[in-house]
């Protein structure tokens, strides 16, 4: 008897969760995902209230730009010939070749998880580190989350 209650109710919380799915509606294309970012960037949001859930830091290499994408130089694109071009790579010199022992200089971001006064969840992502651990009040800023006082 207890068993069937239990898959009653299983078959109840399934059913209430596939018709919230229904209502949701995620972005479908790069401009759908630029329009969010932009809106969060631009302070769309600001204002908006939440409770700091986590907050994890993740380092990410940084490499050196090639010299190729500087202003004035070719892209291979722009070379038009009739005859065959043979390319031989060039290996152990240039900006991009590190010396054994050298680490890649490398660029933390932070991501902060926010529960928003509506229920709903948020990440921010942030360059600098926001000081803030869970359980924190925080609000929007200008595309930051920032600590109310």
């Amino acid at each position: 008897m207890d068993a069937r209650k239990l898959i009653l109710s299983l078959l109840l919380l399934a059913l209430s969760s596939a018709s919230v799915a229904a209502d949701l509606v995620l972005p479908q294309s790069n401009e759908d995902f630029r329009q969010l970012a932009d809106s969060v960037n631009s302070g769309g949001m600001d204002g908006r209230r939440g409770v700091v859930e986590r907050v994890s830091a993740s380092q990410k290499a940084v490499s050196e730009p090639s010299p190729m994408s500087k202003p004035g130089v070719r892209d291979s694109a722009d070379i038009v010939s009739d005859s065959t071009v043979i390319a031989t790579p060039v290996v152990g010199v240039g900006p991009g070749v590190k010396k054994p022992g050298q680490a890649a200089p490398t660029k933390t971001t932070y991501s902060v998880v926010v529960r928003w006064e509506d229920g709903s969840f948020g990440i921010v992502n942030q360059d600098v580190d926001p000081g803030l651990k869970k359980g924190d009040p925080v609000v929007m800023n200008e595309g930051r989350v920032v600590r109310l006082r």
